[in-house]
C-alpha cells in the first residue's frame, strides 16, 4: 500500500471541543470490529430493522451526550463555522419542513421531514467528532466494515444464485420480520414461507451495493496488499453474481456505473468532478422534461426497453403531468403515498401498458418525488445539496478521492430509478455510506500502524 498523504484536509484536521465519542466505545478493538461487523450484517441482511433502531440510538447518543457536555462544563458542544454546505444541507430540508403547510397529511409529512432533518444532524456530528477517535479505533471500526461486508458477500453470492433460499427459511423462522410485507412471503399450511418474492431480497442487493465502495476504500486503506486483494476479490465475485443472477437492475447499473466512475477519478479527478456535477444537475433539473419526452416518443411501449425500464417510464410520465400542475411547490411533503391511495380502483392500463399510469406509492425516483412534491423550489434546492457534497468531497486526500467520486455516483445511480425518498433505511445507508467514507478517510490521514 503508498505511504499516506498527510496533507492537511479540512475533513480531517478540523479541533473540536467535544471530545466524547471514543469515551462511549467499547475499549477493546475486537469487540469494536465484531460489532461493526456483526451490525453490517445483520443491516445488509435484514435492511429496515437495523437502520432505523441504529439511527435512534445514534440520535439519542447525541443528544445525550450534548446534555452531559452543557452539564459538565456549562456550555453546549460547538460545532465548526457554517460553509457553503452548511447552508445548501438547510435549504434543502427547510423545503420540506416548509412544504407540510401545504401537504395532503401535514402532521406525517412533518414527522417524516424532521426524521430525515434528525438522521442529517445525527450523522454529520458523528461524523465531526469521528476526528477525537484515535488511529487503533479508526482501524477497529474500518476492519469491522470490511469483516461484515466479506460476510455478507457469501449470503448475496449463495441468495442469488439459489432463489433466495436463505431469505425464505429466514423469514419463516422469523415471523415478525414479515409485518406489513405478508405479501411477500406466501405461506403454506404449516406456516412455513414457501418463497420470498425477488423485491423482499432486492433491499439487501441494494444495501450491499451502497456499502460496497466505502469498504473497498476501508480494506485500501487499513488491510496490507495481499488481504486487500483477497477483499477485492470476493467482492468481485459477488459483483459478479449480482451482474449474472440478480432481479435487481438499480444495483447492476450502480456497479456498473460504480466501477467505470472509479476508473475514471484515477484518469483524471478533475473532469470525473465536473461530469458528475453535470449528470446531477441533468437529472435533477431534466428528468420532467425528459419524461414528458419519452411519452411523446412513445417509449413507454417500446418493444426495446425491458419491463422494469417501461414500468419507471410510465411512473415518471404520469407524475411529470401531475407536476406541470403545480410546477413551483408541489403537492406537499410525503404527499405522494396518500394522493395514491385515494385514486379509485381497479386502475385503468391502456394498451401497450405494463403498468397503470400512476405515481405508486413513489415515482421510483427521488428526484422526481422531489418534483412533485415540493416542485421547481425544491430541485434547485436539491441540486444546489448535491453540488454542495462535490464539493466537500474535493477536500479528501488525492490517493482516497476516487473511492469518494465513485461512491457519488453509485449513491445518484441508486435514488434514480430505484427507491422512494422517504424509505428510512435507505435514507440512512447514504448516510452510513458517507460516514464509512469520513472513517477511512481519518484513519488514512493518521499514517501507517
Amino acid at each position: 500500500m503508498d505511504a499516506p498523504d498527510l496533507r492537511a484536509a479540512p475533513l480531517a484536521t478540523r479541533e473540536t471541543p467535544w471530545p466524547w465519542l471514543s469515551k462511549l466505545l467499547p475499549r477493546d478493538p475486537r469487540n469494536i470490529s465484531a460489532s461493526v461487523a456483526i451490525f453490517i450484517t445483520t443491516l445488509v441482511v435484514v435492511p429496515r430493522f437495523p437502520t432505523i433502531m441504529f439511527l435512534a440510538v445514534a440520535a439519542v447518543w447525541v443528544i445525550a451526550a450534548a446534555v452531559t457536555q452543557k452539564a459538565c462544563s456549562g456550555d453546549w458542544p460547538r460545532l465548526p463555522q457554517p460553509d457553503f454546505l452548511t447552508w445548501a444541507t438547510v435549504g434543502f430540508f427547510a423545503i420540506f419542513i416548509a412544504g407540510c403547510a401545504w401537504s395532503v397529511a401535514p402532521a406525517d409529512g412533518l414527522e417524516k421531514a424532521l426524521l430525515l432533518t434528525t438522521l442529517c444532524i445525527t450523522f454529520t456530528v458523528l461524523a465531526h467528532q469521528s476526528s477525537q477517535l484515535d488511529r487503533t479505533t479508526l482501524d477497529a471500526i474500518a476492519r469491522g466494515l470490511v469483516a461484515g461486508m466479506v460476510v455478507v458477500s457469501a449470503y448475496v453470492i449463495i441468495e442469488t444464485i439459489t432463489s433466495r433460499e436463505l431469505n425464505r427459511l429466514l423469514h419463516t423462522w422469523l415471523p415478525q420480520l414479515r409485518d406489513g410485507f405478508e405479501k411477500h412471503f406466501p405461506l403454506n399450511e404449516a406456516g412455513e414461507v414457501t418463497r420470498t418474492s425477488h423485491s423482499a431480497f432486492n433491499r439487501s442487493t441494494g444495501a450491499y451495493t451502497m456499502l460496497l465502495v466505502p469498504t473497498l476504500l476501508a480494506a485500501r486503506v487499513t488491510l496490507p496488499k495481499p488481504r486487500f486483494l483477497g477483499v477485492v476479490a470476493v467482492f468481485c465475485a459477488t459483483m459478479i453474481a449480482i451482474l449474472w443472477k440478480s432481479t435487481h437492475q438499480s444495483s447492476q447499473l450502480a456497479i456498473l456505473l460504480g466501477l467505470c466512475g472509479l476508473a475514471a477519478a484515477y484518469l483524471s479527478q478533475k473532469w470525473t468532478r465536473a461530469a458528475l456535477a453535470a449528470a446531477l444537475c441533468g437529472l435533477s433539473l431534466l428528468i420532467v422534461p425528459f419524461s414528458l419526452f419519452a411519452k411523446q416518443q412513445d417509449l413507454l411501449t417500446a418493444s426495446w426497453i425491458m419491463n422494469t425500464g417501461k414500468a419507471r417510464l410510465i411512473f415518471w410520465a404520469y407524475t411529470s403531468e401531475r407536476v406541470l400542475e403545480r410546477p413551483l411547490l408541489g403537492v406537499g411533503t410525503y404527499s405522494t403515498k396518500y394522493i395514491d391511495e385515494r385514486r379509485p380502483r381497479p386502475l385503468d392500463r391502456p394498451d401497450g401498458y405494463v403498468v397503470p399510469p400512476r405515481t405508486s406509492i413513489h415515482p421510483h425516483n427521488v428526484l422526481m418525488q422531489i418534483w412533485y412534491e415540493v416542485g421547481l423550489v425544491g430541485a434547485l434546492l436539491t441540486t444546489l445539496f448535491g453540488l454542495a457534497l462535490l464539493w466537500r468531497a474535493s477536500s479528501i486526500p488525492a490517493a482516497l478521492a476516487p473511492f469518494a467520486l465513485a461512491q457519488y455516483l453509485v449513491v445518484l445511480s441508486l435514488i434514480t430509478p430505484s427507491y422512494g425518498l422517504w424509505q428510512v433505511w435507505f435514507q440512512t445507508l447514504i448516510a452510513m455510506s458517507i460516514l464509512a467514507i469520513v472513517i477511512s478517510v481519518r484513519r488514512y490521514q493518521t499514517g501507517q500502524p
